[in-house]
């Protein structure tokens, strides 16, 4: 291998289809190979992602052997110029093994996610203390760190964990597979669904801050103005599966709300869809809002400053709603429906803004500068 060529290892805890930070390293790691960087990705564990790597990508994965998995990073070190996470502990895991090994390589981490004093709460006693010190450590002694949307690093900054003053933090959006994307939206779902005249879809997790009783109790208002002629489909799981269940049971609307807990193409359901929304209050980035712009669908978002705000540049490409008001979110709902202000030409054009060649080469610009 030459000494003039780039080179980056990925290293993770786990490596699963269905998760966002997987998703954004495959599309990376594959981009970068395509350019001529030599790439590995290092794993903890074995995955059902590693099958969507480049055969030029080189894998390794440590069967769930942590110390196999340190000594493999250790060794990397020696022949790799960047060592790129994007995992919490993954990256602890690996600021403590660059410390040990007084390794010179360039240490990048990436953060895309929210709510980081929950992750800290999860804790209690000297885990806690120990855990905060490594993680504050980790992020304020990288070489660079990458945010994906501005509400991201402003979680970062409100419990501590980073310094407001830090210098090399850059903003970088997700990367999005648009061939991927519009390939898989139009095979066969392995779920079977009756689509009803207007068809509504939201994705996330069933906990509380994706308020998907928000959006149960604004389609019930919606469906009766619209005849019984809407469907609401849901897919996701979570601790308040049970509670929303009852909660369509009671508004008598059994027949026209679909709970889906997971399927291998959501893009196939999306694709049928006349309308996507994600009522969170709080999105790091919101990757399902730009998949849907991705196949031309509108989108309804909350108001609230976050991710998925910014990807619709504050409503001009996609309804905001006011998160206070259930009659707000019911007549965006139904002005996404009518789609009287979009065309689909436009929303796809909106997303190839975060195209994974463009992101790709943001990313290369920053990590090997």
């Amino acid at each position: 291998m030459s000494k003039n060529v780039k080179s980056i290892i990925f290293f993770l805890f786990h490596f699963n289809k269905g998760g966002g930070a997987e998703e954004v390293v495959t599309n990376l790691a594959n981009e970068m190979a395509k350019q001529g960087i030599r790439v590995r990705v290092l794993c903890v564990k074995n995955g059902t992602m590693f099958p969507e790597l480049d055969q030029t990508v080189e894998q390794i994965h440590c069967d769930s052997n942590y110390r196999k998995a340190f000594l493999c990073l250790m060794k990397s070190f020696k022949t790799f110029d960047v060592l790129f996470t994007t995992q919490r502990f993954a990256s602890v895991f690996a600021y403590i093994a660059k410390r040990i090994s007084f390794s010179k390589i360039k240490f990048v981490l990436r953060e895309a996610g929210i709510d980081f004093q929950k992750t800290l709460d999860k804790y209690t006693g000297y885990k806690k203390i120990l855990l905060t010190k490594l993680l504050i450590c980790a992020y304020n002694r990288c070489d660079l760190l990458i945010v994906n949307s501005n509400r991201t690093h402003l979680d970062l900054i409100t419990p501590n964990v980073v310094d407001e003053n830090k210098k090399n933090v850059v903003l970088i959006n997700n990367p999005i597979d648009h061939d991927k994307i519009n390939r898989l939206s139009e095979k066969k779902n392995n779920i079977n669904i009756v689509f009803a005249k207007y068809n509504i879809l939201s994705i996330g997790r069933l906990v509380p801050n994706k308020q998907m009783d928000k959006v149960i109790k604004a389609f019930y208002r919606l469906n009766r103005k619209l005849q019984n002629q809407s469907q609401l489909i849901i897919i996701g799981r979570g601790d308040e599966e049970l509670a929303l269940k009852n909660l369509v049971k009671e508004l008598k609307i059994d027949d026209k709300v679909v709970f889906i807990e997971f399927t291998n193409n959501p893009y196939a359901i999306l694709k049928k869809c006349q309308l996507l929304v994600l009522a969170s209050k709080r999105e790091g980035f919101g990757m399902v809002v730009l998949e849907a712009l991705v196949l031309g669908i509108p989108v309804v978002v909350n108001s609230n400053d976050s991710g998925p705000k910014d990807i619709v540049m504050g409503g001009k490409y996609g309804y905001l709603f006011n998160n206070d008001d259930l009659d707000d979110l019911s007549k965006k709902i139904e002005k996404g429906l009518l789609n009287l202000k979009f065309n689909s030409e436009e929303l796809i054009k909106r997303s190839e803004k975060y195209g994974k060649r463009k992101i790709t080469s943001e990313y290369i610009k920053y990590i090997f500068d």
